[in-house]
């Protein structure tokens, strides 16, 4: 780290801020962070055995429509409750692209039907209006 190696040189915090282009605080941060020596610690990475990253993409998707929906209440409650109209309006405009995710991510699970035959269903059940009318 050139920061530590400035400073294990011998030159004074505000020389190394000027010479990294950084404020003195964030040198002294830097500096405290990598201990009273200056040096940081080193890790013999070729020893280090890596581990497996395991993956749940049931419990991904979970998660994923969790925070979604999570997310979803926030913009309603804002929609509904803000006095600002941008704030509402944005909120709304929220909430019509986390639809279009929730649909995407239903998609790409393959947890919807395939084909049009599906969106008659809908219709058919009162979920969308105008389908198969020309509108």
């Amino acid at each position: 780290m050139r920061i530590a190696a400035l400073h294990a040189a011998g030159k004074s915090n505000t020389q190394i801020a000027a010479e990294v282009g950084r404020t003195e605080r964030h040198v002294r941060r830097v500096l405290q962070q990598l201990g009273e020596s200056g040096q940081a610690v080193t890790l013999d990475l070729a020893e280090a055995e890596p581990e497996p990253v395991v993956i749940d993409p049931f419990a991904e998707v979970a998660r994923t429509l969790a925070e979604q929906r999570q997310v979803a209440r926030a913009a309603r409650r804002l929609a509904s409750e803000s006095k600002q109209d941008a704030v509402r309006v944005s909120a709304l405009k929220l909430l019509a692209g986390l639809a279009r995710d929730r649909i995407d991510v239903l998609d790409r699970f393959a947890a919807l039907p395939t084909g049009p035959s599906w969106l008659l269903e809908l219709h058919r059940r009162g979920g969308v209006r105008g389908v198969g009318r020309g509108r």
